[in-house]
């Protein structure tokens, strides 16, 4: 490494910038090479989290176990095991990698325990953990959760009763009220929540900043406020500056999200569906690109296609969507919410492309499925009635 410092150092910016820019194969590249010079941390986490983006978790196992060789008491090392069993679905193995690093280093008893709690919770709806647990980061574990179960009275309680004092946490609370209500389709409230943001002073001095002042500002005002049309303009003036300072690709994803999202606000599921394909092979965990997938190719009537997406995603999807994630705190609120909102409803959107397909019997269990995840959910809610409906029409109750 002393003999070579410019090629070591090339090799860590490389692998640096390959996975910001989310090239998966080439982060793995370039720091397998940076790891053939040091026993450091970063070069191997690198590589696994490649390795596990591109599904291949035999490899990323491999480079866990290589790390453990070298940092053999670092508790780190299980939560990347864990995440591997999970990308699996392999739930006892996660919670056992879990608990092992938890026992290795007690003071990351948080951090272990919130996520387990969160594995039984996606895999068992066990959802005891939140109820005397009222700190900042679980607030937004418990909103999820209400959000998962269709408790969605409860969950506008808990939002309306919290006030944080920070302007940092203010600003990320009404960021995920602003979320939260776009997937409901709460547009009035959506345009209301975004000036009371608009209100706060966002920095402006970054290198990126037509890139940031039209994504942060310009665009989502569009979008918030219905003009769909000026707001896709937008992205298209972002993809150009993104495209003539050659950004990392972390910046186009969201710009990405931003195009997908208004094409499926405009009805052009032909055009979104393009757009959130690009995404999944990018993000291949992320459970409402999937779900927005499904739906493009249920209102195109390719349901062969819409069931095929639809059986890829997993139940602990928020989990495996975040980890190896380059990306800013509003994108895994993003995911995490996406997930809560998604999963459930992926269900009952099984249950209606089943039929779709006269297979009876499979939406039968799409359904039941669905209404047993929402057995608690507020009885006017669009979509549990219409269930309860179209499961009674099947079983002849």
């Amino acid at each position: 490494m002393k003999k070579f410092p410019f090629v070591f150092y090339g090799f860590a910016m490389l692998g640096d910038h390959f996975y910001t820019d989310l090239d998966w194969q080439r982060t793995i590249t370039y720091n397998k090479r940076w790891a053939q010079l040091t026993n450091t941390w970063q070069p191997y986490e690198r590589i696994i989290h490649g390795f596990c983006k591109l599904g291949e978790i035999d490899s990323a196992r491999f480079y866990t176990k290589k790390l453990m060789e070298i940092f053999p008491n670092k508790y780190e090392v299980y939560i990347h095991l864990g995440y591997q069993f999970l990308i699996e679905d392999n739930i006892k193995e996660a919670i056992h990698s879990l608990h092992t690093g938890m026992s290795l280093f007690p003071d990351a008893k948080q951090y272990f325990g919130r996520t387990l709690a969160l594995v039984h919770f996606y895999t068992e709806q066990v959802d005891s953990f939140w109820v005397d647990n009222k700190d900042y980061d679980n607030f937004f574990d418990l909103t999820n959760v209400l959000l998962h179960q269709g408790k969605c009275e409860k969950l506008y309680r808990a939002l309306n009763e919290w006030n944080p004092e920070k302007s940092d946490q203010i600003t990320r609370k009404l960021k995920f009220e602003l979320i939260l209500h776009d997937f409901l389709g709460n547009m009035d409230l959506t345009a209301e929540i975004w000036n009371k943001i608009s209100d706060y002073s966002f920095s402006k001095t970054s290198d990126f900043y037509v890139v940031d002042s039209l994504s942060s500002f310009s665009l989502p005002s569009c979008y918030y406020n219905g003009d769909f049309s000026t707001a896709f303009e937008y992205c298209n003036i972002v993809d150009k500056e993104i495209a003539s300072r050659q950004l990392p690709k972390v910046f186009s994803v969201r710009n990405s999200i931003w195009k997908a999202n208004i094409l499926f606000s405009q009805k052009n599921f032909k055009e979104s569906a393009h757009e959130y394909n690009t995404l999944y092979k990018i993000d291949n965990f992320n459970t409402i690109i999937l779900y927005r997938l499904a739906q493009c190719y249920f209102n195109l009537g390719e349901f062969e296609k819409a069931k095929e997406i639809l059986n890829r995603i997993k139940p602990t999807g928020a989990l495996v969507g975040t980890y190896g994630n380059p990306m800013l705190l509003d994108y895994s609120d993003y995911i995490n919410l996406g997930h809560a909102y998604a999963f459930p409803r992926s269900f009952y959107l099984l249950g209606k492309v089943n039929e779709k397909l006269g297979e009876t019997q499979e939406a039968t269990k799409a359904y039941q499925k669905f209404l047993d995840i929402w057995k608690n959910a507020d009885e006017d809610l669009p979509e549990k009635t219409d269930a309860q409906k179209r499961l009674a029409n099947l079983t002849g109750d």
